[in-house]
């Protein structure tokens, strides 16, 4: 059994620069990780770190319909903030307890219960370079690359996996 990221976006390029190191670690470490976002934006860069990207309506269709289990989702906290309905998924999966729940912005979402300490996923020199090659390819300065992204998360507490993320600071 291979573990199952699902990222919920609304654009390719927030997600490159926020989450593309991570994408690519957790791909190199054998997860299926699958970009869903609305269509008609180009995904190459997403099949450059290595993740499958699927459309997706941000209005309640296609994500988490019984047949989607994953061990671990992740969306942006101003997507959140905006979409009461990715909110809504985010926060039936954190009641539930299975599945390790992490946003990229600066807040947990109001809308969402509780408060998260940032913790940071340490890139690896192949996901600096393969995120280089990212960005590049959504018009981003590829020297944007930090060694370092940094996220709120709230770990699955029936999780038998151990977490990449580590406190920040």
């Amino acid at each position: 059994m291979r573990y199952q990221l699902d990222i919920i976006g609304d654009n390719v390029s927030d997600l490159v620069v926020h989450v593309g190191g991570w994408i690519y670690d957790r791909v190199s470490a054998g997860w299926d990780v699958t970009v869903l976002l609305p269509g008609g934006e180009d995904v190459r860069p997403l099949h450059i770190l290595g993740a499958g990207a699927e459309t997706l309506d941000l209005y309640g269709h296609g994500l988490l319909c019984g047949v989607r289990q994953p061990q671990a989702i992740a969306a942006s906290a101003d997507l959140c903030s905006r979409n009461p309905w990715v909110a809504t998924v985010l926060a039936n999966a954190l009641s539930t307890g299975d599945a390790e729940i992490t946003l990229w912005g600066d807040h947990w979402p109001s809308n969402l219960d509780d408060s998260r300490e940032p913790v940071s996923h340490r890139l690896s020199v192949a996901a600096r370079a393969f995120k280089a090659q990212a960005l590049a390819a959504v018009g981003e300065s590829p020297l944007a690359v930090g060694k370092c992204e940094v996220f709120r998360t709230e770990v699955a507490q029936h999780s038998l996996i151990s977490t990449d993320l580590v406190p920040a600071g």
